[in-house]
């Protein structure tokens, strides 16, 4: 693991504020003036893709800052920025002296991230994509639908048409609209691919008007916002941040092969420990990996993810790599939700366990996947 200090030396009031009473109070705003004269603190780790700063002594599992590069490096990639290097700063205690408000995070214009929490993928976009803004709604939608695993703080809701009229002009975004802008942008994405998004934000500025966001719309998609998102509301299923949310660096780390014969099965041990170079945290006083299932051969295939004493207390959470929001509803096998054990046909692709820990000693899980049949 990273040595910078005790586990027990962690505050609980940042993370009170960030993660209980009401949910994380704002994800982002992007700042600018506001303690650029203040000192940073040092950098005490160097990537490929980021440099990390912090004057904390807390101790970190030992993936964290390998994951938090390599996710850097794959955002840059996403969004058309390779080889950009951001300063990343942890401030566990709070960002006030670096940020507007109450808030776990923001960015500035020199590429740096402040935040609160060791992972905070939600500013990573921002900053990587400075000084391109969307639209603010749609820009923070953006950085949801390529954000943090994390379970959702609020559920989907809303009128994405009100959402976005009401927020011209760079007026501030309430936190309980953040899911609502990212499963709109989820669906933008699914529906018309990622670079027209990405020529939309060159079309529009963070404080436009809602009426020259329609007019640019209109130029990038060929068709009108108004009548795209009454389609969007009709045709695109309820899903939260953990089904929409890209899942394309994730998916590509701790890959194992499942079983292609009917006889084979496979069972393996998950680690926890803050010691294992998969495992990544603390966050919310909790540590997590993932798995990802590599699957070769369509079948009906039984899985079982859980702790080898049967505690469900934290339940295994398991997504198909490639689904979005439409296909909600249809296999359960995509639906994000939390498992224990299942029986499904699996399509030929790859599938993410997410495996979490709040204990202080690391207990490990259990996975076990085995062909049983043919599908239907």
């Amino acid at each position: 693991m990273v040595k910078l200090a005790r586990l027990e030396t962690l505050s609980a009031e940042p993370l009170a504020r960030a993660r209980g009473r009401g949910g994380l109070r704002v994800l982002l705003l992007v700042a600018m003036g506001c303690g650029d004269d203040i000192p940073r603190p040092p950098i005490t780790w160097e990537g490929e893709n980021l440099r990390f700063g912090t004057d904390s002594e807390i101790e970190l599992c030992a993936g964290t800052l390998p994951y938090l590069d390599g996710v850097a490096g794959h955002l840059a990639e996403v969004f058309g920025r390779p080889n950009t290097k951001l300063d990343y700063y942890w401030l566990p205690d709070g960002v006030e002296r670096y940020c507007d408000g109450d808030v776990a995070g923001c960015v500035r214009n020199e590429r740096e991230a402040f935040s609160t929490l060791v992972i905070h993928q939600h500013e990573l976009v921002h900053a990587l994509r400075w000084p391109e803004i969307l639209y603010l709604p749609l820009e923070e939608g953006l950085a949801e639908a390529y954000g943090d695993d994390w379970d959702p703080f609020y559920p989907v809701s809303g009128d994405i048409e009100y959402l976005l009229r009401d927020q011209e002009n760079g007026k501030k975004m309430p936190g309980n609209a953040y899911p609502l802008a990212g499963h709109f942008v989820s669906y933008l994405r699914a529906e018309h691919g990622l670079d027209s998004l990405l020529e939309l934000d060159r079309a529009t500025d963070g404080p436009d008007s809602f009426a020259s966001v329609e007019r640019a719309f209109r130029q990038v998609y060929g068709l009108d916002l108004v009548e795209e998102m009454d389609r969007y509301k009709d045709e695109y299923p309820a899903c939260d941040q953990t089904f929409y949310r890209d899942l394309a660096f994730d998916c590509s780390r701790n890959v194992i092969a499942a079983p292609v014969e009917l006889t084979e099965e496979i069972d393996i041990k998950v680690s926890t420990s803050c010691e294992d170079p998969a495992v990544l945290g603390p966050r919310f006083d909790q540590r997590w990996t993932s798995i990802t299932l590599d699957v070769q051969a369509r079948g009906w295939y039984y899985i079982w993810a859980g702790k080898p004493d049967g505690d469900e207390t934290w339940p295994v959470r398991l997504r198909d790599c490639q689904a979005s929001c439409f296909e909600a509803g249809g296999r359960t096998i995509v639906h994000g939700e939390p498992i224990v054990s299942t029986q499904t046909c699996l399509e030929q692709g790859r599938y993410s366990f997410r495996f979490v820990d709040d204990g202080d000693d690391a207990v490990d899980y259990r996975l076990r996947v085995a062909r049983v049949d043919s599908c239907p």
